[in-house]
Parts: C-alpha cells; sequence; structure tokens
C-alpha cells in the first residue's frame, strides 16, 4: 500500500502549517497556496504526514493509503 496525501483547495486557507511540520512533502508558494510535492510518502515520512494532517486548521489535507 501507498500512503498518499491530498489538499482539498476548497478548504486550504495557506496557513503554511503543512509545510512547516513536513516539508519534505508540502509547499506553500508566494501566493499562499498550499501543495503536495511528494505524492508517494515513504514511510520514514509516516508520521511527519499525519502530524501535518493533524495540524490543519482547516482540515484541509487527508492522508491515506491506497
Amino acid at each position: 500500500m501507498t500512503l498518499t496525501a491530498v489538499i482539498d483547495w476548497d478548504k486550504c486557507e495557506g496557513n503554511g502549517i503543512c509545510a512547516r511540520v513536513a516539508g519534505e512533502i508540502f509547499t506553500v508558494d508566494a501566493e499562499g497556496n498550499s501543495d503536495v510535492i511528494l505524492h508517494e510518502i515513504p514511510d520514514a515520512l509516516r508520521t511527519k504526514a499525519m502530524l501535518a494532517m493533524r495540524q490543519c486548521p482547516t482540515k484541509a489535507i487527508t492522508v491515506s493509503e491506497a
């Protein structure tokens, strides 16, 4: 199973918490748009991905196994 992250841009406010918590997985551009930069998350980053999902204030991040 592969762990993946998805951002719901309708909910995302570009707070950047995801990029601060898991900069290997998420980024925020100059306009404040968050994005997933690592689509297949390795086991070594699983904890960071889950932490970013839990700390997102708008609950815009979903991390799941596909």
